[in-house]
């Protein structure tokens, strides 16, 4: 088997390296398009690279496509042109973002994937990890920091495409769904999730996430209503939070509906992990929303009909 995975990434200086590293024990090829980042990703992929790990880095062109989030549109392109390049031949497509980690060995992974036929593509369960202990840095192991979910409110998978399915196969926002001629098939794989780690990373998020969902034209009343109270929250406490306060607001950004449980896995605390070799900063919120304000700018001005280089006054 040779497994691809293919992400759309920005800004994930804190988590990239992780995500490389734990994925990297089940991974063959990491296909990367990189959205802007302002921070440290990038040069960490490539320190990564130059380790021998398998990662093709490419950036996202059309600005269009980074405030409007067509994250699905990204990954769809990309994972056609790796189907259509001979040279490259996945058995399997992964499509993950960077804060989702496999904690899984080959062989394991292998078997349950060998259980996808002809018709069919793969489904992994997703589980929810929220922090517990504060916020991660650079000197703390993943299970020094978080805990899982007990449960969802209802199941969330995350799709592996094989190399039988239908070239014109699409997938869905967030890749929780495939469209195609193929059937879903559960498979024993869990896929664990870091949404929130630090309170900065929270904060650019949350500031980030809200002033996109102002920006779409089809927002309907009550989407994402939940970010846009964490924002409106951030902002009338003067853009701080506390320590002992992340883990609520991490629970509130995954929505009211999400259970308050906890539980620990055994499965994930015995993982093997070391801490960051490259990452040893913090999140720069005002870069990333600096970063934010120039691609609207850029946009903007494409609208009226000007160069994105030079704006009118």
């Amino acid at each position: 088997m040779r497994l691809t995975c293919i992400s759309v990434v920005k800004d994930e200086s804190d988590f990239i390296e992780r995500f490389i590293r734990i994925n990297g024990q089940v991974i063959d090829d990491f296909y990367i398009v990189d959205d802007n980042s302002t921070d440290e990703t990038v040069n960490i992929l490539h320190k990564l690279a130059n380790e021998g790990y398998k990662i093709t880095i490419k950036h996202v062109i059309d600005r269009r496509m980074r405030i409007q989030m067509r994250q699905a549109d990204i990954l769809n392109q990309t994972k056609s042109m790796i189907f259509s390049d001979l040279t490259l031949a996945p058995s399997h497509i992964i499509p993950l973002d960077a804060d989702e980690l496999i904690f899984l060995d080959r062989e394991s992974l292998e078997k349950e994937l060998k259980k996808i036929k002809e018709n069919e593509h793969g489904r992994m369960r997703w589980t929810t990890f929220v922090p517990t202990n504060g916020s991660l840095s650079s000197n703390k192991l993943l299970k020094e920091c978080f805990q899982p979910l007990a449960a969802e409110k209802k199941d969330v998978f995350k799709v592996i495409i094989p190399g039988t399915a239908s070239r014109d196969s699409l997938l869905s926002t967030g890749s929780h769904h495939l469209h195609s001629n193929t059937k879903p098939i559960n498979l024993d794989i869990e896929l664990c999730h870091f949404p929130i780690r630090s309170i900065n990373q929270l904060i650019a998020k949350a500031l980030t996430a809200a002033n996109k969902m102002a920006l779409k034209r089809d927002r309907k009343p009550g989407d994402s209503y939940h970010i846009l109270n964490i924002a409106d929250q951030i902002s009338a406490r003067g853009y701080t939070i506390k320590e002992s306060q992340l883990q609520q607001y991490a629970l509130s950004y995954l929505g009211d509906e999400r259970p308050r449980e906890f539980k620990i896995m055994n499965n994930f605390l015995n993982y093997p992990e070391t801490t960051p070799k490259y990452w040893q900063g913090d999140i720069n919120v005002i870069a990333i929303l600096n970063t934010f304000t120039l691609e609207l700018i850029e946009e903007i001005n494409e609208l009226r009909g000007a160069s994105p280089d030079k704006p009118n006054h």
